[in-house]
């Protein structure tokens, strides 16, 4: 099974470094919040299809460390928790099919 695994995730990694993933970041005032600046992220995926995400960090603070927040079931993932958002660097990516991330670019 182990061998199957790494082959299927082997042809992946291949498939996603043909695409340059052209980051983006646009800044989101109104999710951002007196203790945190929020940010919409898009990434180019598989396909290629650009991915969308939130990314949060804390105002006054050189440094925080990251927290990654995957994916839950469900069509829309919203922006991460108001006190995570104070006390980390936060991303939030929705997944290829989920609001924001359901359309090719």
């Amino acid at each position: 099974m182990s061998s199957e695994l790494d082959t299927f995730w082997d042809a992946v990694d291949a498939e996603l470094a043909r695409y340059p993933m052209a980051p983006e970041l646009q800044p989101l005032p109104m999710r951002s919040t007196d203790s945190s600046t929020t940010y919409a992220v898009r990434l180019t995926s598989l396909g290629p299809y650009r991915i969308f995400g939130y990314y949060s960090v804390p105002k006054g603070s050189a440094r925080a460390p990251g927290l990654l927040l995957t994916p839950r079931y469900g069509s829309v993932n919203h922006v991460p928790d108001y006190h995570d958002r104070e006390r980390y660097a936060v991303l939030q990516l929705m997944h290829r099919g989920q609001r924001l991330a359901d359309r090719p670019f």
